[in-house]
Formats: structure tokens, sequence, C-alpha cells
């Protein structure tokens, strides 16, 4: 599915098929998503310094919101060049992780226990253990001529 967004050229479709393989990476049924997301997401990226920086939580559920005003509602004007790339650098950067920690990550509910150990650790307060120390973030730098429209 990342092969399908990387190759298309209808910007919301791309979009689509990223938020699809964060979901079917990061969510079980029955999870709230757009409480679920951000939290499993900042488990691989939260230490980075631009989570906070750039707000990433909150960027996080922006980005949810317009995958549903899409879905549900046929809404793709709202979704913007900015927001696939978004998706691609999480994307990015949660896979390459997994595939770098094969025997930390070798299932979905591996993934799943791994994000609520960190959040359990943000709730104690406690500096994380949980974590890999080779935890890896790419992170890109967009042109203007990055931004415009597909």
């Amino acid at each position: 599915m990342v092969g399908q967004s990387q190759c298309s050229n209808d910007l919301a479709q791309a979009f689509l098929w990223n938020m699809i393989v964060l979901e079917m990476l990061l969510t079980e049924r029955g999870d709230k998503y757009p409480e679920i997301l951000p939290k499993r997401i900042e488990a691989f990226l939260g230490w980075v310094g631009y989570w906070s920086v750039d707000n990433y939580e909150q960027r996080i559920k922006d980005v949810y919101k317009k995958r549903c005003r899409f879905v549900h509602d046929g809404n793709r004007d709202q979704i913007e060049v900015s927001d696939l790339l978004f998706t691609d650098d999480l994307l990015l950067n949660l896979l390459a992780n997994l595939v770098t920690h094969p025997k930390v990550f070798s299932s979905k509910d591996d993934v799943i226990k791994f994000a609520d150990k960190v959040e359990a650790e943000h709730t104690l307060g406690i500096n994380t253990k949980v974590r890999p120390k080779t935890l890896r973030f790419f992170s890109h730098s967009y042109t203007d001529e990055d931004l415009q429209e597909i």
C-alpha cells in the first residue's frame, strides 16, 4: 500500500493509502483511532526534538480528521501536499524502525505492547527503558517546489 501511495498522482488517494497503512500497523479493532494513533507513533518518534517543536501529536490528529472527512464525507479539498509529505515521513520512520528491530517487533501485538509500555513509563514519569537506543529518525527538508500540487 505504501507503494500505491508513492506511485499515485492523486493527492487524496496517496494520502489515504498512507493513513490506511498507519492504521493497519498501529491499531486494532475497538481502538479510538484519533487518540491511539498519536500515542503509538509517539512511542517510536517522541524522543525526537521534532515531536514537540513541530507539534506532531496535533498534526497527527489533524491528518486523521482530514482522512475521516475524505472517507466519510468525500471531502478531499482539505488534503494538502504537506499532509501527504507528513504521513510519508511518519511511515518512513515507523517502517525503518520496525524492520531494523525484528526481534523486538515481530508482530503487530509486539508493536502495540511496546507503545503501551512507553505510555506507561510516561504516566509514571520515568525515563524510558523500553525504547531501543537504536531507534532512528530520518528528517527531510522540503522545498517550495516539493509543496506544489501533485
